[in-house]
């Protein structure tokens, strides 16, 4: 008689890995590590036109993506969470209220976080 023993390992911080081990009666096999695919969030551009401005990223599975808007100071001055689908992927936000200057754009997933910048230049009048 042939039984499959699956074994799940879980460790903080990392994803899961997986064996399988195939067993029959005072017979064993070695085991075979399943490798789970690279996590990665790649943010693709950041484009300002107007009172808009638009996020453009990619991410390898479905899942929650919180977005962060910090001012100088670092004091977040907006901040929204989405749930999407894996590939790419855009967040289109105002950007009227803001004054000129540099601001941090700060895209989460997963735990991993990566940045960029948005520069609003003062408007001509």
């Amino acid at each position: 008689m042939k039984r499959l023993l699956i074994l799940v390992l879980l460790v903080p911080g990392s994803l899961a890995a997986l064996w399988a081990q195939p067993q029959q009666a005072g017979q064993y096999r070695s085991r075979q590590k399943i490798k789970p695919a690279v996590l990665d969030l790649e943010i693709r551009g950041l484009q300002q036109a107007g009172k808009q401005a638009r996020i453009d990223y990619t991410i390898p599975y479905d899942g929650l993506v919180e977005i962060r808007l910090y001012n100088e100071r670092q004091k977040i001055l907006w901040q929204a969470q989405f749930v999407q689908a894996s590939g790419e992927n855009t967040i289109p936000f105002h950007t009227k209220s803001l004054k000129p200057g540099t601001y941090r754009v700060v895209l989460i997933y997963k735990g991993l976080a990566k940045e960029t910048a948005l520069v609003i230049a003062a408007q001509a009048e």
